[in-house]
């Protein structure tokens, strides 16, 4: 596994309380799905990984599930949801990407 990604795996948990174990698996529940989508679009746009390789590196089936999380996660930073915003830069500084 990559070190950014290790990082970004340790941030959930200190942020949401996510194993990594949880964070890989295929559980769909929102609360998980949505932290999930972070670490994704974290990945994404604080590492030089493209779709593919984070998709690879969490355990997704392909690079089009990497590019819906990030869509997710860019609309809601220019959302008007104070949690979901909440949640976004605390992970950017938890995971010092």
């Amino acid at each position: 596994m990559n070190p950014a990604t290790t990082r970004c795996l340790e941030s959930l948990q200190a942020r949401f309380g996510y194993t990594p174990n949880e964070v890989l698996s295929r559980s769909r529940k929102q609360p998980l799905a949505w932290a999930r989508q972070i670490a994704m679009w974290l990945l994404y746009t604080r590492t030089k990984m493209g779709y593919r390789q984070v998709a690879e590196e969490l355990n997704r089936k392909d690079h089009g599930t990497v590019l819906h999380a990030c869509k997710v996660v860019e609309l809601a930073r220019g959302g008007s949801v104070a949690h979901e915003h909440r949640d976004i830069e605390a992970m950017i500084k938890l995971s010092n990407l």
